[in-house]
């Protein structure tokens, strides 16, 4: 009995064990396809600021606030986003604090990737 109990005692631990590792890397998904959609949306921006003004460079601040493309961009896993500056054919990057990943958007519409 108390083998059967011990068994029983070590799959539940397993299981939990299991169960915490598939939901940080759900989390960790879920935070790197915010972060993306949030690129995706000032690459858009900058990408019209380059037509409109017949630009190549554009500043954050040209392309978020009040009035501007972009209303706000909200972070997700603690990244910011002001110390941007896009620059036509360049690629966009966050790096995220704490895990240290950075996540890319090459403009122009080659979509959004991540860089290991």
């Amino acid at each position: 009995m108390k083998f059967a109990l011990r068994v029983l005692g070590f799959v539940v631990v397993l299981f939990g064990v299991l169960l915490v590792a598939k939901m940080m890397h759900a989390r960790r998904q879920s935070q790197d396809s915010a972060v993306k959609a949030n690129l995706h949306q000032l690459a858009r921006g900058a990408e019209s600021l380059f037509r409109e003004n017949q630009v190549n460079a554009v500043s954050y601040n040209d392309i978020v606030g009040p009035g501007r493309y972009v209303r706000s961009v909200n972070s997700v896993a603690g990244e910011t986003y002001d110390h941007l500056y896009f620059v036509k054919g360049e690629p966009l990057w966050v790096r995220l604090p704490g895990s240290g990943r950075v996540i890319k958007y090459p403009p122009l519409g080659s979509g959004p990737t991540e860089a290991r």
